[in-house]
């Protein structure tokens, strides 16, 4: 006796593999059209075209030619699998099928996947019976009659029973309805004792219950059963090697022989997607009792004729199918995998990522996104993605279930029991190895079951920026997933019995093509979203480590007073401004500061002390479109409205050259002192301005010394200017005004606090006050005003103890937010003896200055004219706090820069650049949630630095790095912000020995993931002029760099990126992990 069949699809366990072996949980079998070795899309150009339905009837053909008396037999999943299935449904799959004479076929779980109403019609349509025993219908009656729990048919004489039976967990895979499913042994126990009696001595057992359970069958079914004809497992069992193209690996001989007391029973099983037809011949006494067999599956290559009758019929639909399966939905630059059983993959992430893309808009509140998270079960991701154009089909293959994206709330416990069941089979192997966005997950599977997640960390939706943060046991969260396992598919049933607030959003593959389209051309990696068995942190940090000042002198009593208003690092901010320095927007926080309103409190502080000085502590340039549009002209005309005494340089003055600073020099009506410059060689700015002069208050002589910080030369574009030591400059120079009897001196210094308070300990005996600048920093004593946007960082003034007695230092925040003042107390011989004051908090009940306002009017209309040309939008906060670890902002504008060379990839690399990194000190402010401007981008990225890629050997990979955590003590100030790498640092380790970890994104590989950097390879670059010049000290850039190529200016590309990728949004998510960050 022959039995000719298996053609089915049936899902092996999935188990880790290598990536020749093909492992699946539940998809189909038919294929109506040849495939790939793999059962996706032909493509010939890569491998041979093989099975397909009409080959795969060519050959039951020619066997059943040669063994007339054959039974054919389909062990299940008939439906699902490619877009034949999604547009056709069971109409076309009957009408092939009743192109062969079947014997029997039994009901895969895959039959289900559109319900009860699904799979009616194709079982009132075949002209073959069904078989399926353990299924109990009672509740369903529109199903009733259309299959049985077993047949009997005759060949040569001999009546045969044939049993069906389903995985018994049919109604946890797929839409059932009311069916209830009993156990397969039993059952099938049960059923062949019933054939027994009716005088049947040969049974075949026709499962689809995959390869494990059929062992059971085998061993445990019966005295009764000679053979079960298998599906569901997609198991090969072959005896040697399989073809050079088979797509699949062998799991076994052909058959496997379960010996039991009633004597050998055979498991047959043949692969799936018609690349195999399982052929076997059994011998028999006349009892019934089996003697022998042969047989071995026949591979369906591509040497196999196609059935012209079914070539036929595949072109009357294949002109409906190919023209919506050819349609372009987008693009991909990498290979986009399915593998999601063992962990992370990034077609799981990405699925994930649109399906909560989708829900965004739907935030209320204060929150930036409407879900917490999204989770997928695995066994929904069908097939990969190529790299390359991504068409309907291809998408439709890659998710093909058509389950509703629903959003639900769910407490944490079930959340944490949901985990828990994710990775709980024993032995370890992710069978149910959930996909997600929105979460950080760290499991370990080698402990015990339900002990197996040691870390869950839930970004935030009701925060600024977005960051990740522990699981709470007692909250509920909003979670994004599908029907299938919200209804408590795959077991999980803690989600369908304690999810609230359930909205559907739309059907899957309809979401996941909306987001190829918006996102195209498309990547994704493997990025640490699910780690499994090594410890894993993700700790976030997001500190502020920049800060700015003011200063201001006058007199009091009978000792000589000198008051004193200082503001410093304006930059730019000509109008009112939001607490962060950004643009204002007085329906989320006041409006405050602006020169207008600075310009009144140093107007009325003039007022009240006529002798005051007025300083201005340097960076007046960039950090608005106002800068970016009118340069140095619109900044001369504001400073000149007001009468200073000195402005010292600040080191952005110089971002546009020296050709940038000099007019501005040319124009200003108040003399500029900076000590520390050396400009022999570059004449253009000669002359114009001084190292220190020398003003008078009250018939006493006080000289001002200037001073910028000693590493502008790395900081911007200085030419060939020279900077000298800020404390010897300084100590030499107050030496020389003290040999012209001045004992009043201040320091006017653009160097920030922490070279600010050397200058004071150690700049001579002669010095008085630091007027500082660059830091950021806001000296203050007490609470700060409310709706203050920076923390004080030491008290105003901050007092140095010298030998030569108190030195003063004060500094008050910036962007005109405060306004300085301190009032200074000598005796006769310049000695201090006492100090007051505190710094003015320019908030919104200042009265803006009315000549300040009619100036900016004359500029505004060209300011907001492009200011105000909107570039997207962002449903976060993007913050530039970049300083002491991570920032989203950092890491968008590193994305942006990487998008923007991507398309430059060449030969089988997916991009063209290994990772991107730009120094922290060219992000300058934060962006709002909502409208992005051209001003926020350009606010956001001020400094117009050319965007290069270039190659760089690992081993000046490694010392860019070290050197980028390299102060002492650590404080962060030259922090990379990256794309394309994951670091690890300790900032409690020495010195060149921070750096603990780097991987580093491949380029050359079909699925991009981390790997460990080498130290002599050549990498390619994406950064900005600045620190590819050697800016900020980064010569190890500069000096070892090569195949230099600019891309464009860095503000424009992202402007480019956030329209395409708007809405945006970027959360803090773990490139960078610091042990001991900086504290400031």
């Amino acid at each position: 006796m022959y039995i000719t069949g298996t053609y089915q699809a049936h899902s092996a366990l999935a188990v880790c593999h290598t990536r020749s072996e093909i492992g699946a949980a539940s998809i189909v079998s038919l294929r109506f059209v040849e495939t790939s070795p793999a059962g996706t899309t032909c493509n010939p150009a890569e491998a041979p075209c093989i099975g397909g339905f009409a080959r795969l009837a060519t050959k039951v053909r020619e066997r059943q030619a040669a063994e007339p008396d054959s039974l054919l037999l389909n062990a299940g999943d008939s439906f699902q699998g490619t877009i034949w299935y999604n547009i056709l449904r069971w109409n076309v799959t009957q009408d092939f099928m009743n192109m062969l004479k079947h014997d029997a076929h039994v009901l895969g779980n895959h039959e289900f996947d559109n319900g009860i109403e699904g799979v009616v019609p194709y079982l009132e349509h075949l002209d073959s019976p069904v078989v399926t025993a353990n299924i109990i219908d009672d509740d369903e009656p529109t199903i009733q009659g259309l299959y049985k729990p077993s047949i009997i048919v005759e060949r040569g004489g001999r009546k045969i029973g044939i049993i069906g039976v389903i995985i018994a967990i049919t109604d946890v895979s797929s839409s059932t309805g009311r069916l209830r499913f009993t156990d397969e042994v039993e059952t099938v126990k049960a059923e062949a004792e019933k054939l027994h009696q009716q005088g049947i001595n040969i049974i075949i057992v026709l499962s689809h219950c995959g390869l494990d359970i059929d062992k059971e069958i085998a061993a445990n079914g019966g005295p009764h059963i000679d053979i079960v004809v298998g599906g569901h497992s997609h198991t090969l069992l072959f005896n040697g090697e399989p073809p050079e193209n088979s797509g699949f690996v062998p799991r076994g001989p052909y058959p496997v022989v379960v010996d039991t007391d009633g004597g050998p029973v055979l498991i047959v099983q043949a692969a799936a997607h018609t690349q195999f037809l399982g052929e076997i011949k059994l011998f028999f006494d006349d009892s019934g009792n089996l003697l022998d067999w042969e047989g071995h599956p026949h591979y369906i290559g591509n040497e196999i004729e196609q059935a012209p009758d079914v070539l036929d019929k595949i072109k009357i639909y294949q002109p409906l199918v190919e023209e919506q399966a050819s349609v372009e939905i987008g693009s991909s630059l990498v290979h986009l995998s399915s593998r999601c059983a063992c962990g992370e993959c990034n077609l799981g992430s990405f699925v994930c990522d649109a399906f909560m893309h989708e829900v965004m808009a739907r935030a209320q509140g204060d929150s930036w996104h409407h879900a917490h998270f999204c989770v997928i079960n695995r066994g929904n991701v069908r097939m990969d993605i190529a790299p390359g154009k991504i068409t309907f089909e291809s998408v439709i293959v890659s998710i093909p279930f058509e389950n509703n994206v629903e959003v639900f709330d769910l407490r944490g416990d079930h959340i944490m029991e949901m985990l828990e069941f994710s990775v709980a089979n024993v032995p370890f192997a992710g069978a149910r190895m959930l996909q997600v966005s929105g979460l950080l997950l760290t499991f370990d599977g080698s402990r015990p079951v339900n002990e197996r997640v040691l870390n869950v960390a839930v970004r935030c939706i009701a925060c600024d920026v977005p960051r990740y943060e522990p699981l709470e046991l007692d909250k509920y969260y909003r979670v994004v997933s599908q029907s299938f396992i919200g209804a408590g598919g795959d077991g999980f049933t803690m989600i369908s019995n304690n999810r609230k607030n359930v909205t559907v959003v739309g059907v899957d593959y309809d979401l996941l093509m909306k987001y190829v389209r918006h996102r195209s051309p498309v990547f994704a990696d493997v990025d640490g979203r699910i780690h499994i068995d090594n410890p894993y942190f993700n700790r976030k940090m997001n500190r502020y480590c920049v800060l700015t000042l003011f200063v201001v002198v006058s007199a009091h009593d009978n000792r000589y007073a000198l008051n004193i208003l200082h503001y410093n690092d304006f930059h730019a901010r000509f109008v009112e401004t939001s607490p962060a320095g950004t643009l204002c927007n007085p329906t989320n926080a006041p409006c405050i500061g602006g020169f207008a309103r600075l310009a009144t409190k140093v107007r009325e502080r003039q007022a009240a002390e006529p002798d005051s000085l007025l300083l201005n502590a340097g960076d007046s340039f960039q950090g608005t479109i106002w800068y970016n549009i009118f340069r140095w002209n619109v900044t001369q005309e504001f400073m000149n409205m007001l009468k200073h005494d000195a402005h010292v340089l600040g080191n952005h003055e110089f971002d546009n050259g020296i050709e940038g600073v000099v007019p501005y020099l040319e124009h200003l009506d108040s003399p500029v002192v900076t000590a520390n410059i050396i400009d022999d060689d570059e004449p253009t700015i000669q002359g114009l301005y001084k190292p220190s002069i020398i003003v008078e208050r009250g018939g006493r002589k006080i000289g001002i010394i200037g001073v910028i910080i000693a590493i502008t030369d790395q900081l911007a574009s200085t030419g060939k200017l020279q900077f000298t030591d800020e404390v010897e400059t300084v100590k030499a120079e107050a030496e020389k005004l003290h040999q012209q009897g001045i004992d009043i001196i201040i320091v006017l210094s653009h160097c920030g606090l922490d070279i600010d308070r050397e200058i004071a300990a150690n700049g001579g005996p002669h010095i008085d006050i630091v007027v500082g600048g660059h830091s950021h920093t806001l000296l203050f004593n007490g609470e700060p005003p409310e709706n203050s946007g920076f923390v004080p960082r030491g008290p105003y003034p901050v007092v140095v103890d010298t030998d030569g007695g108190p030195v003063l230092i004060v500094q008050a925040a910036a962007h005109t937010q405060y306004l300085g003042e301190i009032k200074l107390f000598f005796d006769d011989s310049g000695n201090l003896l006492d100090w007051e004051g505190h710094p003015h908090y320019i908030g919104n009940e200042i009265e803006q200055a009315p000549d300040v306002l009619e100036k900016i009017k004359v500029y505004q209309p060209l300011i907001e004219e492009q200011a105000s040309v909107e570039v997207g939008s962002s449903l976060v906060h993007l913050s530039s706090r970049c300083a002491c670890g991570e920032c989203n902002l950092g890491s968008l504008i590193c994305d942006a820069f990487m998008h923007e060379v991507m398309d430059r990839a060449q030969g089988n690399n997916w991009h063209h650049a290994h990772f991107c990194v730009i120094n922290q000190g060219g992000i300058r402010v934060d962006i709002e949630p909502g409208k992005i401007t051209f001003e926020s981008v350009i606010s956001s990225t001020p400094f117009e630095n050319s965007v290069e890629v270039f190659d760089l050997r690992g081993d000046h990979i490694m010392e860019m790095l070290e050197f980028s955590v390299a102060n002492d003590p650590y404080a962060g100030a030259r922090m990379l912000q990256v794309s394309g790498l994951l670091l690890t640092f300790d900032g409690s380790r020495p010195v060149n020995e921070r750096v603990l970890n780097v991987a580093v994104r491949c380029i050359a590989c079909d699925v991009p993931r981390y790997e460990p950097l080498e130290r002599d390879k050549y990498y390619r670059v994406v950064s900005q002029s600045f620190i590819g010049t050697g800016g900020d000290g980064f010569s190890m850039i500069s000096n070892n760099r090569k195949n230099v190529t600019v891309v464009g200016v860095d503000y424009d590309l992202l402007m480019k990126y956030v329209r395409h990728q708007s809405p945006v949004f970027a959360d803090v998510d773990g490139r960078i992990h610091i042990d001991n960050p900086c504290i400031v």
